[in-house]
């Protein structure tokens, strides 16, 4: 009964218009999560203001991508997957800055400079993904190409 159905065209579109929702619904759910982390990054009060200048990167790069993805109608793992594990950067980084203050409270060096220079790459990587995944070339890797092409 069900060969049957497939073959006739309204069974043929019962089929893809099941398989149409089923993507729209993950693709809901998987943008739901990307703007939740998005919107945890974005409610975060940071004390360093390089680190915070960076989250503030990866905030306006991750909104981009959801505004494109939506209007778009199209996903990229990459970018999504930038955005969640720059979450994990941020609590990895409040974690250690929390420990290195107990440190210097206790006398002993705390090694905050390697943290803040780790996370702030880590975080620049994460919005560099997300900017390749978007296809946005900033003017100065324009300019940088442009010199290699003349040389």
């Amino acid at each position: 009964m069900s060969v049957l159905l497939l073959l006739t065209p309204f069974g043929a579109r019962s089929v893809v218009a099941e398989r149409d929702r089923d993507r729209s619904d993950r693709d809901a759910r998987a943008l739901g999560g990307v703007a939740a982390a998005r919107k945890r990054l974005a409610l975060l009060r940071l004390e360093n203001e390089a680190v915070k200048a960076e989250l503030d990167r990866l905030i306006l790069t991750a909104g981009k991508y959801l505004e494109s993805a939506v209007k778009n109608d199209s996903r990229d793992p990459k970018a999504e997957d930038a955005v969640l594990s720059a979450v994990e950067v941020v609590n990895d980084y409040l974690l250690l800055v929390d420990a290195a203050s107990s440190r210097k409270r206790g006398g002993e060096p705390d090694g905050e400079g390697t943290v803040v220079e780790r996370t702030i790459r880590a975080l620049s990587a994460s919005s560099d993904e997300i900017e390749r995944c978007l296809g946005v070339v900033s003017a100065a890797s324009d300019r940088a190409a442009i010199r290699e092409e003349l040389r």
